[in-house]
């Protein structure tokens, strides 16, 4: 699979005592008529403290977990079901049981 339309953003995740939990996360077309888009998400940084999480053999792993255990999930979405920092934002906030605020921030691809 070739990755088309590539755009990157940094997340910075902050709950009410101002701990912050750091992400990238790489957004792409999945196919030449751009119907479906992908998300891969990277936990860089992590200071937020979430309940004890476990990825049980029986099931596949939910975003939450494999974001907060593994420190990366991917989402795959249709494209143009909104607004590309809105769909980020949902995202990352279903990964979160507490009240967080979200910040994000395209990354420039054109400088070094």
């Amino acid at each position: 699979m070739q990755k088309r339309n590539t755009k990157a953003h940094r997340i910075t995740v902050s709950d009410e005592d101002l701990k912050r939990d750091i992400y990238i996360c790489v957004s792409y077309d999945m196919d030449e008529a751009t119907q479906f888009k992908g998300f891969e998400f990277y936990k860089l940084v992590s200071s937020i403290p979430v309940p004890a999480l476990s990825i049980p053999s029986s099931r596949q792993a939910t975003f939450k977990e494999e974001i907060h255990i593994l420190r990366s999930a991917s989402k795959t979405d249709i494209n143009g079901s909104g607004i590309l920092e809105d769909r980020i934002q949902t995202f990352i906030e279903e990964a979160y049981d507490v009240v967080i605020t979200t910040r994000l921030k395209e990354i420039d691809q054109n400088n070094d």
